[in-house]
């Protein structure tokens, strides 16, 4: 009787816990990035990344070696082309999360800007282009959006900084997350990050 009891109390805390709003607010800029969640009246803060020394010990790290350099620039070339196959897939998974978030959530906030370069002008000439089709999804689905990122054909820059914070009940994260992961193309991504 007493094991009902406790499964039971269990069970409607899980199911009260599962009902609960949570947002999710992530930042980044120059300095790094911030993931605020935040659930009930707890608010979490996390600092993902290394620290400023281990970003100073690769700086120095860097070989001067034209051959290496010229071979580590094709691979990411061939890396970037690679992911850059799988936008469609991605655009795809982005719109129907984005509807799932608008039936079952509120998008607090979407705000992006900078400027991306990756070196090689057709490589950031195709990323703008992706960025760009993606802004057309995003302003479709999220009028409130803004986007202004610029393209920087001369050298390689990836300076960003925006902010995306979301709110939707955890049953429906759980269930975000389970169907973003069934729906994603599994073993090119997974060839895509074993050759990075």
């Amino acid at each position: 009787m007493i094991l009902w009891a406790i499964l039971t109390t269990v069970l409607v805390l899980l199911l009260l816990l599962l009902t609960r709003w949570i947002g999710v607010l992530l930042q980044g800029d120059e300095d790094g990035f911030i993931v605020s969640v935040s659930f009930s009246k707890w608010k979490f803060t996390l600092y993902p990344g290394g620290s400023d020394e281990e970003a100073k010990e690769k700086e120095e790290a860097k070989d001067d070696e034209g051959e290496k350099v010229e071979r580590k620039t094709k691979d990411r070339i061939k890396n970037t082309i690679g992911w850059l196959s799988l936008a469609s897939d991605f655009s795809n998974l982005l719109k129907n999360g984005l509807n799932f978030l608008r039936k079952h959530g509120r998008i607090a906030k979407l705000d992006l800007k900078g400027r991306i370069g990756s070196g090689d002008p057709f490589l950031t000439g195709t990323l703008f282009g992706l960025i760009e089709g993606l802004k057309g999804i995003l302003y479709s689905g999220l009028p409130s959006a803004s986007i202004d990122v610029q393209p920087d054909f001369e050298r390689e820059k990836l300076d960003l900084s925006g902010t995306f914070g979301v709110e939707i009940r955890l049953i429906h994260l759980v269930l975000l997350i389970v169907f973003t992961l069934w729906n994603l193309p599994k073993r090119r991504v997974w060839r895509l990050v074993r050759s990075s």
